[in-house]
């Protein structure tokens, strides 16, 4: 049975003799500095070098696309390092094994969580549990309370989505905000984007407030208040992780809101990226250019996806686990873009068409048409009734 264990702030054991002063001088005495101070440009740069050292050392290589990803093939370990927080994850001999050698390098304070150890445990801010049914992942919803405090909104009225369904709804005016209030709206943007890295909810409306940053309009505010009455009611979102069997392959879904945005007509591609059931990547990004057809957005949307699946097959891959990779799209033209060889008369999208008939060609990628009912991307591309908005949800995991 494999254990989740977390090593919090690991520090290198460093000691400093000082010399001798001489009481004449004044006490004023002047060396140079064989180690980065903490602070310093060169200290993230020496600290994860001293860290590699000592990971290759003991036996694991770090990955190719995560520098801060090791894995030790031989004990069946996998860490994760964010700065001096370590995530291990395997057997618990193993792990012990390495708390040992990691304590000869470090000063660390470490915990366990498992079956039979600690059930919940707090990692970059995010809860992880352990329970019978799987492991859960939860964002810190203490940015929700001080959203809700900061706009004095303690008391309001909670709805079910954060954006309306006609977006007409909330009028933007062409003038700006004043200094005071375009500095708390930003604010409150930044705090909102944070949350949806975690919150598959909170992507499209953190994409839309993202668009107003550099120069806040009169009426923005209203999409903050719009989506704290949204976390007044659902203050969390958590991610449920089910036990499952060993996933053959990865999921991505893909969807596109063609011309969706009022102002400059582009388009925003939706993905999510699935390992077995469990939802492990999202996103809701606008699209660089304007899609003169829907075949087009879909397209654009279906190369963001195929790039960032392919990722996490690459990262599998150095895990020691080969899997396929499936791409599902409700867009039958986009399927036929795909499958088909060369670029027919659309030749403006040659150089994206190309590259990705290759890639499925390539890599034996697998694309699928799926209903759109059921095609969950559609959450992070517009907003969406409440039924259907749930229903997504449940369908990620969430």
């Amino acid at each position: 049975m494999k254990s989740a264990f977390l090593y919090g702030k690991a520090r290198r054991k460093i000691y400093i003799e000082l010399p001798k002063q001489d009481e004449r001088s004044g006490g004023s005495w002047v060396g140079p500095l064989d180690k980065a101070m903490y602070g310093t440009r060169d200290a993230p740069l020496i600290w994860r070098a001293t860290v590699d050292a000592v990971m290759k050392k003991n036996g694991f290589s770090g990955c190719t696309l995560q520098p801060g990803v090791y894995v030790n093939h031989e004990r069946n370990i996998q860490v994760m390092i964010h700065v001096d927080d370590f995530l291990i994850i395997g057997n618990f001999h193993e792990v012990k094994w390495l708390e040992m050698r990691l304590r000869d390098e470090f000063e660390i304070k470490s915990t366990y969580v498992g079956r039979s150890h600690q059930k919940e445990v707090k990692y970059l801010n995010r809860t992880i549990c352990w329970t019978e049914e799987g492991i859960t992942v939860e964002s810190d919803n203490k940015h929700v309370q001080t959203l809700l405090r900061e706009w004095g909104m303690e008391d309001c009225k909670g709805l079910d989505t954060p954006l309306p369904r006609e977006i007409d709804d909330i009028k933007i005016s062409g003038e700006s905000m004043d200094a005071k209030d375009a500095t708390v709206f930003r604010r409150s943007a930044a705090r909102i984007n944070f949350m949806a890295q975690d919150r598959p909810d909170l992507s499209v409306t953190s994409r839309k407030l993202s668009q107003f940053m550099s120069d806040p309009k009169l009426g923005c505010d209203a999409f903050i208040k719009r989506v704290i009455r949204y976390l007044k009611s659902h203050p969390r979102c958590i991610n449920h992780m089910k036990w499952q069997d060993e996933p053959e392959c990865i999921t991505v879904l893909i969807d596109a809101d063609w011309a969706g945005d009022r102002c400059s007509r582009k388009s925003t591609s939706g993905g999510t990226i699935s390992l077995g059931d469990h939802l492990i990547m999202h996103w809701s990004k606008l699209q660089g250019n304007v899609a003169l057809s829907s075949g087009e957005a879909e397209l654009n949307a279906a190369v963001k996806g195929i790039s960032e699946g392919l990722g996490i097959k690459n990262l599998c891959e150095e895990f020691g686990r080969n899997l396929k990779l499936k791409v599902g799209t409700d867009a039958s033209v986009c399927k036929s873009i795909i499958l088909r060889q060369g670029c027919g008369k659309i030749k403006h999208l040659t150089t994206k068409q190309l590259w990705i008939q290759g890639a499925v060609e390539t890599n034996d990628i697998k694309i699928l048409k799926i209903p759109r009912a059921v095609n969950s991307s559609d959450l992070l591309t517009h907003a969406c009734s409440v039924k259907d908005f749930q229903d997504h949800l449940r369908r990620l995991g969430h």
